[in-house]
């Protein structure tokens, strides 16, 4: 079983109420937990404490479960079994409150940072008409502030004194003919991700995002040797046999490589359409 990152995880993920052992186990070892807290001594000490706190101790908790038994060579007895349904069944409630509130949140989110467009564009551009479409505030349903086409390189944030070959350099990490349809919305992702990871390539700072940690304290990028030469933006996938290759935010490449999606108002992030066809389709052979 593949890991599943806590964020990463659904109601529709976890195992149903009535599951056999098998996929219970199945599910509990996507939540590798020696791994995760480095050691097998301190994942016991939250497993046997029974440690409730958060959702990666519960996770902890079974996948510590799924060892134990696993070392017994049994399979859980019908008492032992009902209890690690229940644990499950805890970790799906976790889920679903979770997922409740990044739903509320998500919609607080948007609607302070559409409020805060407005205000950096009045700060930022005084002369709105000459950089925005539509370039007032709406009353009733917000809506993010768009650029003019012509204008719309300006919705990338470049350092303040940067030179006219340091700003040309960053543009060009993302050509014209590869920007999104709504590039020019303040709510644009693609964007946001030139922005950012643009700049630290420019300005020589990449190397900063090895330092990054994912929710388990665990390296965000691995392994990966992240410099100028070895990252690009908008990087196609093409061996895929989609109609259309898919293009990466941004890719790091050599012996460990990373693909970069950037999200910036979606609370998902979209899936390849070539894994879930089936037999039954006639691209199968070729493309799956």
């Amino acid at each position: 079983m593949e890991y599943i990152p806590n964020e990463a995880l659904t109601p529709e993920l976890i195992p149903v109420p009535d599951a056999s052992w098998d996929v219970i186990q199945d599910f509990a070892l996507s939540f590798p937990g020696y791994t995760i807290h480095g050691s097998f001594d301190k994942c016991a000490e939250i497993a046997n404490a029974q440690r409730r706190e958060t959702l990666s101790d519960l996770r902890t908790f079974l996948f510590f479960e799924q060892r134990r038994w696993r070392h017994f060579g049994q399979v859980p007895d019908k008492e032992a079994l009902s209890y690690i349904r229940s644990l499950v069944e805890e970790i799906r409630a976790r889920v679903v409150e979770t997922t409740r509130q990044k739903k509320i949140d998500i919609a607080d989110y948007k609607e302070k940072l559409i409020t805060q467009y407005w205000v950096y564009q009045k700060e930022v551009f005084p002369d709105v008409e000459n950089h925005f479409e539509r370039p007032y505030a709406p009353i009733g349903r917000p809506r993010p502030p768009v650029f003019h086409k012509h204008k719309e390189w300006e919705n990338v944030i470049t350092r303040l004194g940067a030179s006219q070959e340091e700003t040309s350099q960053l543009l060009g990490l993302v050509p014209e003919g590869e920007r999104h349809k709504w590039f020019r919305s303040m709510n644009s992702s693609q964007a946001l991700a030139q922005s950012v990871f643009g700049n630290l390539a420019v300005y020589g700072f990449l190397s900063s995002l090895t330092e990054l940690l994912d929710d388990d304290e665990m390296a965000l990028l691995g392994k990966a040797q992240v410099l100028p030469d070895n990252f690009g933006m908008e990087f196609k996938v093409d061996y895929l046999g989609e109609p259309r290759p898919t293009s990466l935010d941004g890719y790091i490449e050599g012996d460990y490589r990373v693909a970069i999606e950037c999200k910036f108002t979606e609370s998902e992030v979209g899936t390849c359409s070539r894994p879930q066809l089936t037999p039954a389709d006639s691209n199968y052979d070729s493309e799956h």
